[in-house]
Protein backbone atom coordinates (compact mmCIF):
# COMPACT_ATOMS: atom_id res chain seq x y z
CA UNK A 1 0.00 0.00 0.00
CA UNK A 2 1.03 3.14 -0.61
CA UNK A 3 1.10 6.01 1.83
CA UNK A 4 -1.03 9.13 1.28
CA UNK A 5 -0.92 12.60 3.71
CA UNK A 6 -3.09 15.10 1.94
CA UNK A 7 -4.94 16.79 4.58
CA UNK A 8 -6.14 15.94 7.76
CA UNK A 9 -6.87 11.86 7.77
CA UNK A 10 -10.05 10.79 9.43
CA UNK A 11 -11.62 6.88 9.23
CA UNK A 12 -14.72 7.03 6.76
CA UNK A 13 -16.19 3.71 7.32
CA UNK A 14 -15.76 0.70 9.61
CA UNK A 15 -17.01 -3.23 8.20
CA UNK A 16 -16.63 -5.59 10.40
CA UNK A 17 -16.32 -9.31 8.32
CA UNK A 18 -16.22 -12.72 9.87
CA UNK A 19 -12.33 -12.65 10.71
CA UNK A 20 -11.29 -9.68 10.37
CA UNK A 21 -12.49 -5.28 9.82
CA UNK A 22 -11.91 -3.38 6.48
CA UNK A 23 -11.37 0.26 7.34
CA UNK A 24 -11.65 3.14 4.80
CA UNK A 25 -9.62 6.26 5.31
CA UNK A 26 -10.45 9.86 4.19
CA UNK A 27 -7.46 9.93 1.46
CA UNK A 28 -8.20 6.88 -0.02
CA UNK A 29 -6.25 4.23 1.78
CA UNK A 30 -8.32 0.95 2.60
CA UNK A 31 -6.85 -1.79 4.97
CA UNK A 32 -8.52 -4.92 6.65
CA UNK A 33 -6.81 -5.71 10.18
CA UNK A 34 -7.53 -8.68 12.16
CA UNK A 35 -10.12 -7.80 15.54
CA UNK A 36 -7.05 -7.71 17.75
CA UNK A 37 -5.04 -4.80 15.83
CA UNK A 38 -9.08 -2.98 15.27
CA UNK A 39 -9.26 -2.79 18.48
CA UNK A 40 -5.65 -1.80 19.07
CA UNK A 41 -5.54 1.40 17.26
CA UNK A 42 -9.54 2.24 18.28
CA UNK A 43 -10.94 3.46 15.33
CA UNK A 44 -14.08 4.71 15.01
CA UNK A 45 -15.88 6.90 11.81
CA UNK A 46 -14.86 10.18 12.07
CA UNK A 47 -11.48 9.68 14.33
CA UNK A 48 -8.77 11.86 12.80
CA UNK A 49 -5.77 9.40 12.46
CA UNK A 50 -2.33 11.47 12.01
CA UNK A 51 0.25 10.92 9.84
CA UNK A 52 2.84 8.37 12.13
CA UNK A 53 -0.29 6.72 13.35
CA UNK A 54 -0.96 6.15 9.58
CA UNK A 55 2.30 4.91 8.89
CA UNK A 56 1.85 2.61 11.78
CA UNK A 57 -1.83 1.60 10.87
CA UNK A 58 -0.57 0.35 6.84
CA UNK A 59 2.44 -1.47 8.45
CA UNK A 60 0.31 -3.43 11.21
CA UNK A 61 -2.14 -4.17 8.05
CA UNK A 62 1.06 -5.43 5.85
CA UNK A 63 2.12 -8.46 8.49
CA UNK A 64 -1.52 -8.57 10.21
CA UNK A 65 -2.24 -11.98 8.24
CA UNK A 66 1.07 -13.06 9.42
CA UNK A 67 0.59 -11.98 12.90
CA UNK A 68 -2.54 -14.28 13.40
CA UNK A 69 -1.27 -17.44 11.89
CA UNK A 70 2.10 -16.60 14.22
CA UNK A 71 -1.05 -16.41 17.01
CA UNK A 72 -2.19 -19.82 15.71
CA UNK A 73 1.25 -21.32 15.98
CA UNK A 74 1.99 -20.25 19.67
CA UNK A 75 -1.61 -21.16 20.63
CA UNK A 76 -0.47 -25.02 19.99
CA UNK A 77 3.42 -24.68 21.26
CA UNK A 78 6.08 -22.77 22.07
CA UNK A 79 8.67 -21.02 19.88
CA UNK A 80 11.89 -19.63 19.30
CA UNK A 81 12.04 -16.09 17.89
CA UNK A 82 14.46 -17.75 14.93
CA UNK A 83 11.95 -20.46 14.39
CA UNK A 84 9.12 -18.33 14.02
CA UNK A 85 10.48 -16.40 11.97
CA UNK A 86 11.68 -19.04 9.47
CA UNK A 87 7.95 -20.25 9.76
CA UNK A 88 6.61 -16.66 8.37
CA UNK A 89 9.09 -16.58 5.86
CA UNK A 90 8.30 -19.50 4.84
CA UNK A 91 4.37 -18.61 4.73
CA UNK A 92 5.34 -15.84 2.24
CA UNK A 93 6.41 -13.25 4.53
CA UNK A 94 9.13 -10.39 3.40
CA UNK A 95 12.46 -11.48 5.83
CA UNK A 96 11.42 -7.20 7.12
CA UNK A 97 7.99 -8.00 7.38
CA UNK A 98 8.68 -11.18 9.67
CA UNK A 99 11.01 -9.62 11.45
CA UNK A 100 8.56 -6.75 12.37
CA UNK A 101 6.07 -9.40 13.59
CA UNK A 102 7.85 -11.42 15.20
CA UNK A 103 9.66 -7.82 17.26
CA UNK A 104 5.87 -7.12 18.06
CA UNK A 105 5.22 -11.05 19.53
CA UNK A 106 8.11 -10.07 21.55
CA UNK A 107 6.90 -6.89 22.41
CA UNK A 108 3.41 -8.36 23.55
CA UNK A 109 5.39 -11.07 25.75
CA UNK A 110 4.40 -13.86 23.46
CA UNK A 111 7.76 -14.71 22.29
CA UNK A 112 10.61 -15.12 25.06
CA UNK A 113 13.39 -16.83 24.09
CA UNK A 114 15.34 -16.92 27.46
CA UNK A 115 11.98 -18.24 29.34
CA UNK A 116 12.11 -21.31 26.26
CA UNK A 117 15.28 -22.03 27.11
CA UNK A 118 14.54 -22.23 30.55
CA UNK A 119 11.59 -24.50 29.52
CA UNK A 120 13.36 -26.49 27.33
CA UNK A 121 16.65 -27.27 30.34
CA UNK A 122 14.23 -27.64 33.35
CA UNK A 123 11.28 -30.08 31.46
CA UNK A 124 11.89 -30.61 28.20
CA UNK A 125 15.80 -31.60 28.34
CA UNK A 126 15.17 -33.88 32.04
CA UNK A 127 12.47 -35.56 30.33
CA UNK A 128 13.80 -36.98 27.55
CA UNK A 129 17.02 -37.78 29.82
CA UNK A 130 19.37 -35.05 27.12
CA UNK A 131 22.82 -34.71 28.31
CA UNK A 132 24.36 -30.93 28.62
CA UNK A 133 25.90 -31.32 24.95
CA UNK A 134 22.74 -32.12 22.98
CA UNK A 135 20.74 -29.90 25.13
CA UNK A 136 22.73 -27.08 24.36
CA UNK A 137 22.89 -27.85 20.43
CA UNK A 138 19.38 -28.37 20.21
CA UNK A 139 19.00 -24.86 21.40
CA UNK A 140 21.29 -23.36 18.97
CA UNK A 141 19.46 -24.78 16.25
CA UNK A 142 16.40 -22.83 17.68
CA UNK A 143 18.56 -20.00 17.42
CA UNK A 144 19.08 -19.24 20.99
CA UNK A 145 22.63 -17.27 21.78
CA UNK A 146 25.21 -17.72 23.91
CA UNK A 147 24.31 -14.60 25.69
CA UNK A 148 21.12 -16.80 26.88
CA UNK A 149 23.07 -20.62 27.06
CA UNK A 150 25.33 -18.95 29.18
CA UNK A 151 23.40 -18.01 31.91
CA UNK A 152 22.68 -21.96 32.40
CA UNK A 153 24.47 -24.21 34.40
CA UNK A 154 24.66 -27.94 33.87
CA UNK A 155 25.68 -29.63 37.58
CA UNK A 156 28.33 -32.28 36.94
CA UNK A 157 26.28 -34.30 39.77
CA UNK A 158 23.14 -33.68 38.38
CA UNK A 159 24.53 -34.50 34.39
CA UNK A 160 25.74 -38.08 35.95
CA UNK A 161 22.47 -39.10 37.60
CA UNK A 162 20.78 -38.18 34.18
CA UNK A 163 23.13 -40.62 32.41
CA UNK A 164 22.72 -43.31 35.07
CA UNK A 165 19.18 -43.23 34.91
CA UNK A 166 19.68 -43.45 30.96
CA UNK A 167 21.79 -46.28 31.28
CA UNK A 168 20.20 -48.37 33.90
CA UNK A 169 16.96 -48.26 31.23
CA UNK A 170 19.40 -49.37 28.67
CA UNK A 171 20.79 -52.16 30.93
CA UNK A 172 17.16 -53.35 30.63
CA UNK A 173 16.38 -52.79 26.80
CA UNK A 174 19.67 -54.51 25.71
CA UNK A 175 19.65 -57.34 28.56
CA UNK A 176 19.77 -60.25 25.63
CA UNK A 177 22.89 -59.07 23.88
CA UNK A 178 25.81 -60.10 24.33
CA UNK A 179 27.71 -57.90 27.00
CA UNK A 180 30.31 -56.60 24.82
CA UNK A 181 27.53 -55.39 22.38
CA UNK A 182 26.07 -54.15 25.60
CA UNK A 183 28.13 -52.05 26.40
CA UNK A 184 28.96 -50.56 22.76
CA UNK A 185 24.83 -49.95 22.33
CA UNK A 186 25.05 -48.49 25.53
CA UNK A 187 28.12 -45.86 24.73
CA UNK A 188 27.25 -45.16 21.16
CA UNK A 189 23.56 -44.06 22.73
CA UNK A 190 24.82 -42.06 25.38
CA UNK A 191 27.41 -39.96 23.21
CA UNK A 192 23.96 -39.89 21.07
CA UNK A 193 21.75 -38.78 23.74
CA UNK A 194 24.68 -35.77 24.52
CA UNK A 195 26.90 -37.08 27.48
CA UNK A 196 30.35 -36.26 27.55
CA UNK A 197 32.56 -39.75 25.99
CA UNK A 198 34.12 -40.13 29.93
CA UNK A 199 30.69 -39.78 31.89
CA UNK A 200 29.23 -42.33 29.57
CA UNK A 201 32.17 -44.63 29.78
CA UNK A 202 31.89 -44.57 33.97
CA UNK A 203 27.84 -45.10 34.05
CA UNK A 204 28.41 -47.78 31.96
CA UNK A 205 30.94 -49.60 33.97
CA UNK A 206 28.43 -49.19 37.00
CA UNK A 207 25.46 -49.84 35.62
CA UNK A 208 26.04 -52.54 32.28
CA UNK A 209 25.42 -55.64 33.75
CA UNK A 210 27.34 -58.45 32.49
CA UNK A 211 24.92 -60.90 30.68
CA UNK A 212 24.95 -64.29 32.34
CA UNK A 213 26.84 -66.95 30.93
CA UNK A 214 24.12 -69.50 29.88
CA UNK A 215 22.24 -66.19 28.44
CA UNK A 216 25.70 -65.61 26.23
CA UNK A 217 25.93 -69.17 25.10
CA UNK A 218 22.53 -69.54 24.12
CA UNK A 219 22.72 -66.33 22.19
CA UNK A 220 26.03 -67.32 21.00
CA UNK A 221 24.81 -70.43 19.51
CA UNK A 222 21.79 -68.79 18.17
CA UNK A 223 23.77 -66.40 16.16
CA UNK A 224 26.54 -69.10 15.64
CA UNK A 225 24.17 -71.04 13.34
CA UNK A 226 22.87 -68.19 11.22
CA UNK A 227 26.09 -67.18 10.59
CA UNK A 228 27.10 -70.77 8.98
CA UNK A 229 23.95 -70.70 6.89
CA UNK A 230 25.11 -67.45 5.78
CA UNK A 231 28.58 -68.58 4.86
CA UNK A 232 27.73 -71.87 4.27
CA UNK A 233 28.63 -71.79 -0.02
CA UNK A 234 32.27 -70.46 0.36
CA UNK A 235 33.51 -74.00 -0.34
CA UNK A 236 37.10 -72.60 1.72
CA UNK A 237 36.24 -73.99 5.17
CA UNK A 238 39.20 -71.95 6.55
CA UNK A 239 37.65 -68.85 4.70
CA UNK A 240 34.24 -69.54 6.36
CA UNK A 241 35.54 -70.11 9.93
CA UNK A 242 37.33 -66.38 9.42
CA UNK A 243 33.67 -65.38 7.86
CA UNK A 244 31.91 -66.56 11.09
CA UNK A 245 34.23 -65.72 13.23
CA UNK A 246 34.40 -62.00 12.35
CA UNK A 247 30.67 -62.28 11.92
CA UNK A 248 30.59 -63.25 15.46
CA UNK A 249 33.37 -60.69 16.50
CA UNK A 250 31.30 -58.07 15.72
CA UNK A 251 28.06 -59.03 17.68
CA UNK A 252 30.13 -58.59 20.37
CA UNK A 253 30.79 -62.42 21.69
CA UNK A 254 34.61 -63.28 22.62
CA UNK A 255 37.01 -63.99 20.70
CA UNK A 256 38.04 -67.63 23.09
CA UNK A 257 33.92 -68.13 23.24
CA UNK A 258 33.70 -67.98 19.49
CA UNK A 259 36.91 -70.41 18.16
CA UNK A 260 35.33 -72.73 21.03
CA UNK A 261 32.43 -72.97 19.27
CA UNK A 262 33.77 -73.31 15.67
CA UNK A 263 36.40 -76.48 16.90
CA UNK A 264 33.40 -77.61 18.15
CA UNK A 265 31.30 -77.20 15.25
CA UNK A 266 34.39 -77.96 12.26
CA UNK A 267 35.82 -80.80 13.46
Amino acid sequence: MSEKNIGDITVVSVKEKKKSVSISFSNGEKVSLSPDAYVEFLLYVGKKIEPEEMKKILKYAEEDDYYVYALRLLSKDMYTSYVLRGKLIGKGAEPIVAKRVVARLINDGLINDEEYARIYVEDIAEFRLYGKNKTIARLKEKGIGEEVLSKFDFPDEEEEERATRCCLALNKKYAKYPYEKKKERAYEYLLGRGYDHTLAKKVIEECIEETPEELERELLEKDFYLARHKYYKIDDLYKRKQKILAHLLRKGYHYDDINELIQEEFK
